[in-house]
């Protein structure tokens, strides 16, 4: 019979290998979008840490327009709207 404390490090290291596949899946994920996008979130959630309304509001129209113009999101939009079509 196994000890407790080799039970309790065989369930930490399974915890911390599902741990890392999970979060290697995510990044891949996250990889796989419009790099924009991608830049203009994170700099969306750093910056809701410190602002009021009126500035992430101001922040959120900047970056919905930066993603827009953005030859990616232009390219992935007009595959969507290709699929929808009849």
């Amino acid at each position: 019979m196994r000890s407790a404390t080799a039970r309790i490090s065989s369930a930490s290291r399974s915890w911390r290998r599902a741990l890392l596949e999970e979060a290697e899946a995510f990044a891949h994920r996250v990889a796989a979008f419009p790099r924009v996008g991608v830049k203009w979130t994170k700099h969306g959630l750093h910056r809701a840490l410190d602002s009021d309304f009126a500035s992430a509001t101001r922040s959120d129209e900047e970056a919905e327009l930066a993603c827009f113009r953005s030859p990616d999101t232009r390219e992935r939009l007009s595959e969507f709207v290709d699929r929808k079509r009849p």
